[in-house]
């Protein structure tokens, strides 16, 4: 038996095995193999016959918003953001995770997390993760047509657990978030055919938006434009360049904080 975080580990074999079959070609196998060593250590080995990782591309692979060669997110998608958070996953269980791969022969990640009994987790809780982890439901919509950008904060909130749904054009996004009713909504000010500022102000108004929360994302204004920004109705805003990790904590802030009267600019 093993003592552990169940969601966090289901995370941490999701996120392996849905790198195993996309960098796998149909007719290829992803493989998961689970057993014991010694008595006190749990291994769980995610397997491919994909295209296999160069060595001197491994060690970008668990770093946090650090990308693999381009052409590599060309073909594939991606930022490996799901493996950064897998490593942390890994690490608050006390555990560790390793890469063995080759080049058109295939990948094997090597998850390593020791049996501790119930009464050692109880007594032993684990540390605060360095970015904390959002709840895993309900949908956020990405408003943007920036590609990269949006490409990144996709698999960003992905890899973190939420349902994640893209749109480049306000007006599309409007009749779409009255039908989805997310959670949260990032919104790109400068946006082709509306204005971040005009969308949300018009999704203030409806009666099923009302505790939407909205994070805006600007070029760099004086302080007249943010308070613009705050009367139209956006909970935060963030200014370009924007910040992964910042873009993330400020969302979960949004979700796990009491609403506050008063919205909080960066």
């Amino acid at each position: 038996r093993l003592c552990a975080d169940r969601d966090r580990l289901r995370q941490i074999l999701f996120n392996l095995l849905s790198n195993a079959i996309k960098f796998t070609a149909t007719g290829g196998q992803a493989l998961l193999r689970i057993y014991w060593q010694d008595t006190d250590t749990v291994v769980f080995e995610v397997a491919d016959t994909g295209i296999g990782i160069p060595e001197e591309q491994r060690s970008l692979l668990f770093q946090m918003f650090r990308q693999l060669e381009s052409t590599y997110t060309r073909q594939y998608g991606g930022t490996g953001l799901g493996l950064a958070l897998t490593k942390q996953l890994v690490e608050l269980h006390g555990g560790l995770i390793k890469v063995d791969s080759e080049v058109g022969v295939g990948s094997k990640f090597t998850v390593r997390l020791p049996c501790h009994s119930s009464s050692v987790i109880e007594q032993q809780p684990p540390p605060p993760p360095r970015i904390p982890l959002p709840p895993r439901k309900g949908h956020v919509v990405l408003v943007a047509h920036r590609e990269d950008e949006a490409i990144l904060i996709c698999d960003l909130l992905t890899a973190a657990g939420y349902h994640t749904v893209w749109m480049l054009d306000g007006s599309t996004a409007l009749e779409q978030i009255k039908m989805l009713k997310p959670v949260a909504a990032i919104i790109e000010r400068q946006l082709p055919g509306m204005d971040g500022c005009e969308l949300t102000q018009l999704l203030r108004k409806l009666p099923n938006t009302q505790s939407l929360k909205i994070l805006l994302m600007t070029d760099p204004l004086s302080a007249e434009g943010l308070a613009y920004c705050q009367e139209q109705g956006a909970d935060t805003c963030l200014t370009h360049p924007i910040e992964p990790e910042e873009l993330l904590n400020s969302i979960i802030e949004l979700l796990v904080e009491p609403s506050a009267s008063n919205a909080d600019f960066q």
